[in-house]
């Protein structure tokens, strides 16, 4: 579950009343008591587990009286934030998730850019085991005895599978490369809808 940070609210005003008195930080899975005081349900049951007691009216109290805080975990999630990796998209908390691990441009650019090297690194592996290959093709080729030609011809399969395997590995990471181009032009288009939807709202008010 991720913490909603208060630098990443759009319009911060007073976020007391969403803030853990523990932690003083937002809530993060909301709780209280019988006695109706509210925090993180990380914070509350660490303090009662040391003390058995509300932190705040010392009312005694166990983990298992906590019930979640549903009005409080809506609004939070509700609540208009910006991406935490600054690409220039906003909406609510509960959605960004949804944008960062989909659509966010920041992270697609970096998860092609680790497709790309890794493509690289493929290609490297690959031209080493067609190297092996032919070294091997060519010792074969040279030698005359019976017994090492066929130690070399099983040497020279076993290479021969092994540059299939870096083949396929190859196109399944041209493949995935591929696929993560396509998302990032997806996703930047849907952040330039989004920033004219925005300009033309400003300019409308």
């Amino acid at each position: 579950m991720q913490r909603l940070s208060e630098a990443d609210i759009v319009n911060v005003t007073d976020v007391d009343h969403i803030t853990c008195g523990i932690c003083a930080q937002i809530y993060l899975d909301p709780v209280f008591g019988p006695c109706q005081h509210v925090y993180c349900r990380e914070c509350m049951v660490a303090a009662l587990e040391a003390q058995g007691k509300c932190p705040e009216c010392r009312v005694d109290m166990a983990v298992e009286d906590l019930q979640a805080h549903r009005f409080l975990s809506n609004l939070i999630d509700k609540t208009d934030v910006r991406c935490c990796h600054k690409c220039g998209w906003q909406g609510r908390f509960d959605q960004r998730r949804g944008h960062v691990d989909e659509n966010c441009p920041v992270v697609l650019q970096r998860q092609l850019a680790e497709a790309k090297e890794a493509a690289q690194r493929m290609q490297h592996e690959l031209a080493e085991a067609r190297e092996t290959e032919e070294k091997l093709r060519k010792e074969l080729a040279d030698n005359q005895d019976v017994a090492l030609r066929k130690e070399k011809e099983a040497e020279l399969q076993q290479a021969e599978q092994e540059l299939q395997y870096e083949k396929a590995k190859v196109a399944e990471a041209e493949k995935g490369l591929e696929r993560e181009s396509t998302k990032l032009a997806e996703a930047e288009q849907e952040l330039q809808r989004r920033k004219a939807k925005l300009a033309e709202a400003e300019q409308g008010l």
